[in-house]
């Protein structure tokens, strides 16, 4: 006999608080990277649990018993259902003709209301027995509401702050709107360009109707579906055991991250889990009460789902394997309820209807994103199966461990579900597993699994992909509420039902939906609104052209880079501008035309070099960089420039000499815009004189020219230092033809002065013979450097030229093709050796490429991506240049290097080309002068160094002692040893024998979340970089925090180096902003180093950083691969080429006693010394599990004894070596 009033067995209970505890005691291990720890420490949780509570307690279901309809509802009901049947096929008959689409869908529409009609008129059977719920109260309705109403909050709130910008496919919902708006006979059933039924497009029209057309009315789309959600979250855990369970399922849908985040965006996909859930809800409510309604209703969900999102056709499935599960476990189930499940086959169908039909007179199209989004596109069976295989494991773990890293799907890498919930959903799958005899418990594991396949079966370099399998989302919820409102049984049970047990229950229940609440808020809006790759995944830059676009309307002329032209999101947002030019990618300045009104050129972030010339160019021009508000690297470059800056640079600069000679000072010098006089009244001195133009022609189209000059007096035009036009001492006129290559030619007149008319004419192609114009001519600083390119449009470099151009900088990505594939491109040239000494020239392109110097091979690029180099020895000069460069497939660029003597490798700068001329020696050559790296105030680093392991300190663990992935080191001034132990999330501090002294966690008011790098000051104080929060403590010798640098104010994006500097400052590398900044000692900004980009004094993702006495930096430039030196001002001084790597396991820097730099390379997995020019002294190291060898050194430091400490991370440990330097022979 129960004793009600005393405690029961608690023997369940324990054991499901300890499974609770293990629980999270795995999620702990997922976030620190232990995944085989935490996956075990899971299935002995979830094993526990559901042993805990092997016998359900989940309320059972009474199915109401008898009754019956009135015959005359029954008969109407019947008739009802005829009529939406005949409808249905005369709809179908219409759909298929496309003058018909409109009455087609009202017909469609009829059908559907007189099915539901039918259902109300038969209505609820009489006298039925039990197969009520119990009843809503009041409480349960108002937090339902309240439930419901936070919802709408995570949706709405700062909606117009993030997403940031209007993506693609939001944009082309948007129009394909805007045209069912502007045309009633367009009525699609299927939209080809979102290879989806056109449903979704139709609620965005009426959205515009109610809202206006901008972005956030469809967004309200998406919003509506994600708040229906809650409630029907609500319905289903209130059918699966009870209110508790349906309010706490609602409040984990109301708040979800991984929901919210798609609820804010106008996809398709947020449909899913509502369809789902309505279907599920209508199907266990009929379930229960044996009501057709019921069923039809989930027959209609279910056939809407089908109408929205592709991945929704798998949950056909998930329902089927229910019906089949229940049918299993009662054989009466058919016979009780068989009619109501064809109703629910009906409903469905007639839903579907339009779509079904066009998918099956169209396949082809209707399968085709499904065909290419497949695991299976482009690989073999085997291939495919491998890659399937990766995928379902990313999936699987996607919930707990590393989530969608597409910033617009989730905060890249986090988890998808909050850490409370994913451990739940786990403790609720393992219950759920142990009840599969029962339909309902088991119901949600298969949902989850066979909804996973949307994103399991999908392009394995997407995986985890949270878009495609969003049908999982609902289950993984569901099953969190299930095992919260089991644990809660317990706790009641276990307790007698007393009320202080359910007040317990229900204030701990609370607590912790509150602290779900608050972290999936926290990390939506904090940290992924403020994070660059989820802020720059919405069409970022495309949205702010755009804005810019519209803002100005019809004031200006737009340029926009041929990424942007006609983008949707251009077409959506800035509809109202029809007319702007398109820049392509391979577009030269200057700007060769005279506006009536001001340019505004808009440049994606990779132009740099030709935004940086726009500023030389045109100095006085509104050029900006538009870069994230909470900072970040540029996302766009916009330039204003009004018909004077444009006019600024054009004519050319005449030098007019008196007397008849070209000797001596010039007696007057002036632009004239175009070469048209009378003298003597045109000119600045009286006759005689003579005069000398000289500037660049800049031509916009390749052909036949043909060239004039009237003068009245001897004159002379030549044309890249060629001889063109000759007229005698009598004055006249003299013309001939020129095959002009598009771009900027070197231009020279000269004439002697008389009384008459002096003008020089062109007849472009196609054109009459015409006044050379004001935008064909240009003065400094507009240059004629460059190659010449010559396009053939064949694979082999075979005659006829389609086109030829001058190219400033074989640095080309052609997003718009010039010529058909396959297509072949000669540069030529000359190329200036600015001191004698070796060259490095490298080729890098998209197909193959060569280049030969003088006639000898010296580099080839013969594969896609396959970066090729070669050594040349040039003497000071000029020297001829050749490129071969083919383009076959796709993704075409090619890029021309060399490193000069004392340089670093860059793109060859256009200041060293010259395309093919008649004489090179009136040219003005810019000497470069080599890159210097200063001169240390150490001697002149020399000699051999090798290393000899001395100790090695820990090993994997996380007691003290004991290491995961260290990533840096630093020694103090007393020899003490400190390791940033990044896995277990805090630093060591060790004696130089490697015996633990300390452990730091974090200053007291703050954990350290990611220690990254470390530096030790002269005061033994210690400075700490925490990569994710961007925070730098300090510590004291003791361990006493003294400061926190940086933080959220100084908007750093995961930086990862860190630096302290002779004046005391420190050097935060800020990796994700690829800068370096200097802060004081009270944390204020000094200034900051680089601009994005990969020419000299630009940096890409930088790592580390140090600086010498003279002032000089020294920055890891990780992503291109090379160590920059910038001079105090911060100007480049040089560069040297270092392994490649990636930003997260990257290289690092430490000065040596002599001068020299230990450098770590982790994919080598070696350590090099190094002079300051980057000449190798010695190397050590090589991958292996022994002493002395490494998995990934990162981490480097240098003690007071000239030991060097090398943090090897993926070995778990800290090698110390003893370097012993041999004297130069």
């Amino acid at each position: 006999m129960e004793r009600p009033r005393e405690l029961r067995s608690i023997g369940p209970g324990v054991l499901a608080l300890l499974a609770v505890v293990l629980g999270f005691a795995a999620q702990s291990r997922f976030a620190e990277d232990h995944v085989t720890d935490a996956v075990i420490l899971y299935v002995l949780a979830a094993a526990l649990f559901a042993w805990a509570f092997r016998a359900s307690r989940l309320p059972p279901v009474e199915r109401a018993e008898g009754g019956s309809y009135h015959p005359w509802r029954l008969r109407g009901a019947l008739a009802l259902l005829v009529l939406s049947a005949l409808l249905t096929v005369l709809a179908l008959r219409r759909f298929d003709k496309e003058a018909m689409l409109a009455p087609a869908w009202n017909l469609h529409l009829a059908s559907l209301g007189t099915f539901l009609l039918a259902f109300a008129v038969l209505g609820r059977r009489k006298g039925a027995e039990a197969g009520q719920a119990p009843a809503c109260l009041p409480w349960e309705w108002a937090l339902l509401a309240l439930v419901v109403a936070l919802g709408l909050f995570m949706r709405l709130y700062r909606l117009d702050e993030f997403p940031f910008g209007t993506w693609y496919d939001e944009a082309d919902n948007g129009l394909h709107a805007l045209h069912m708006l502007e045309d009633p006979a367009w009525r699609p059933v299927y939209v080809e360009s979102t290879n989806l039924p056109a449903h979704y497009l139709y609620l965005v029209a009426l959205s515009f109707r109610l809202f206006g057309v901008e972005t956030i009315p469809i967004r309200y789309v998406s919003i509506l579906f994600g708040v229906l959600t809650v409630p029907a979250a609500w319905g289903v855990g209130r059918e699966l055991g009870g209110r508790r369970l349906g309010l706490v399922a609602a409040f984990l849908l109301a708040v979800s991250r991984w929901d919210v985040n798609f609820s804010r965006i106008a996809l398709h996909g947020v449909s899913t889990p509502f369809f789902e859930l309505a279907t599920v809800w209508f199907l266990l409510r009929g379930l229960r009460t044996r009501e057709p309604a019921d069923f039809a209703l989930a027959g209609l969900s279910l056939g809407l789902g089908l109408c929205f999102y592709a991945p929704f056709r798998l949950f056909p499935f998930v329902i089927l394997l229910f019906l089949a599960h229940l049918l299993a476990t009662d054989r009466a189930f058919w016979r009780a309820q068989g009619v109501n499940i064809l109703a629910l086959g009906l409903a469905a169908f007639l839903a579907v209807a339009p779509v079904a039909q066009f998918a099956f007179k169209h396949p082809d199209l209707f399968l085709d994103r499904t065909r290419k989004t497949s695991v299976f596109a482009g690989k073999t069976r085997e291939e495919g199966w491998k890659a399937v295989q990766s995928n379902l494991r990313k999936h699987l773990l996607m919930f707990n461990y590393r989530g969608d890293p597409n910033g617009r799907h989730n905060l890249p890498g986090e988890p998808m579900l909050d850490y409370a919930t994913s451990v739940f959903a786990v403790l609720g799958m393992g219950y759920a597993l142990a009840q599969w005899r029962r339909p309902r418990e088991f119901l949600s594991t298969y949902w989850l699994l066979i909804m996973l396949a949307g994103g399991v079966f999908s392009l394995d370099f997407e995986a985890p992909q949270a878009l495609r399998s969003i049908g999982s989302l609902p289950p993984a919820h569901l099953l969190a509420a299930l095992a919260l409102e089991r644990l809660g049984q317990e706790v009641e049970w276990a307790w007698g039902g007393k009320r202080r047990a359910k007040q317990a229950f229900a204030a701990a229940l609370a607590a912790l939906l509150a602290y779900v609440g608050y972290a999936n808020y926290d990390t939506y809006f904090h940290r992924q609104a403020k994070d660059f790759a989820s802020w720059n995944a919405y069409s970022t830059s495309e949205t702010l052209t755009a804005r810019l676009m519209a803002s100005l309307d019809d004031t200006v002329d737009f340029e926009v880079i041929s990424f942007y032209h006609g983008h949707p999101v251009l077409r959506f947002l800035a509809r109202n501008v029809q007319n702007y030019r398109r820049l392509d990618t391979t577009d030269t300045l200057p700007i060769r035309r005279t506006p009536r009104r001001d340019i505004v050129q808009i440049l994606d972030p990779d132009r740099h070099s030709y935004y940086l010339q726009l500023k030389q160019y045109y100095p006085n021009a509104d050029c900006r960089e538009v870069r994230p508000p909470f900072g970040g690297p540029p996302v766009l470059y916009t330039c204003r420039l009004t018909p004077a800056d444009i006019a600024s640079i054009q004519g050319l600069n005449g030098a007019y000499y008196a007397g008849e000679a070209w000797e001596g000072a010039p007696a007057a010098e002036r632009k004239d815009l175009v070469l048209r006089f009378d003298w003597p009244a045109d000119a600045p001195l009286p006759l005689p004189f003579v005069v000398e133009w000289r500037g660049i022609l800049s031509v916009s189209q390749y052909g036949e020219y043909t060239l004039a000059l009237a003068a009245p007096a001897a004159a002379e035009v030549y044309l890249d230092e060629t001889l063109l036009l000759k007229v005698g001492p009598e004055g006249g006129q003299a013309q001939a033809p020129a095959t002009l290559a598009r771009g900027n030619h070197a231009f020279r007149v000269r004439a002697v002065g008389a009384e008459g008319h002096l003008e020089l004419f062109w007849q472009p192609p196609g054109q009459g013979l015409q006044t050379v114009p004001s935008e064909a001519l240009y003065v400094p600083p507009v240059t004629n450097n460059g190659l010449l390119g010559k396009y053939y449009p064949n694979g082999e470099w075979r005659e006829p030229v389609a086109f030829a151009q001058i190219d400033p900088r074989i640095a080309l990505y052609f997003h718009i093709i010039p010529l058909p594939r396959p297509y072949t491109v000669e540069w030529i040239g000359k190329v200036l050796a600015p001191v004698e000494g070796e060259y490095r020239f490298g080729l890098e392109s998209i197909d193959e490429s060569r280049v030969y110097i003088d006639g000898v091979l010296v580099a080839e690029s013969p594969l896609p991506n396959q970066y090729g180099e070669g050594i040349i020895h040039l003497t000071a000069g000029l020297h001829d240049v050749r490129i071969l460069f083919a383009d076959r497939t796709s993704h075409t660029h090619v890029n021309f290097y060399w490193t000069p003597p004392g340089g670093g490798r860059e793109i060859v700068p256009p200041e060293v080309l010259f395309p093919p001329q008649g004489s090179y020696e009136l040219i003005e050559v810019p000497k470069p002068v080599p890159p210097q790296v200063p001169v240390p105030t150490a001697p002149p680093v020399s000699g051999a160094f090798s290393a000899r392991l001395d100790a090695v300190f820990g090993q994997e663990g996380e007691v003290p002692g004991q290491f995961r992935l260290p990533r840096d080191v630093a020694v103090d001034p007393q020899g003490y040893v400190y390791v940033s132990d990044t896995g277990n999330r805090r630093v060591q501090k060790l004696t130089a024998e490697g015996e633990p002294v300390a452990v730091l966690a974090g200053d007291g008011r703050e954990a350290f979340v990611e220690p990254t790098a470390l530096e030790v000051d002269a005061s033994g104080n210690l400075w700490v970089l925490d990569s994710e929060t961007g925070w730098v403590f300090g510590f004291a010798p003791d361990g006493a925090p003294i400061a926190r640098l940086g933080g959220p104010q100084m908007a750093f994006f995961h930086p990862r180096g860190l630096a302290l500097t002779p004046r005391g400052t420190l050097l935060v590398v800020d990796t994700g902003g690829s800068r370096v900044v200097e802060l004081n000692a009270q944390g204020a900004l000094v200034r900051q180093y680089g601009l994005q980009g990969s020419g000299p004094g630009q940096l890409n993702q930088p790592t580390e950083a140090l600086m010498d006495a003279n002032g000089y930096l020294y920055v890891v430039d990780t992503a291109n691969q090379r160590v920059q030196v910038l001079d105090p001002e911060g100007r480049y001084a040089g560069e040297w080429a270092i392994p490649g790597a990636n930003t997260v396991d990257h290289p690092s820097l430490a000065w040596g006693p002599f001068g020299e730099l230990y450098l770590t390379e982790p994919e080598p997995a070696t350590v090099a010394v190094v002079d300051r020019l980057g000449k190798v002294l010695g190397r050590w190291g090589g991958r292996g599990e022994g002493p002395g060898f490494f998995e990934k050194p990162l981490g480097v430091a240098v003690d007071g004894m000239g030991r060097v400490y090398v943090a090897d991370a993926y070995r778990h440990r800290v090698q110390r070596f003893a370097v012993e330097r041999a004297p130069e022979k």
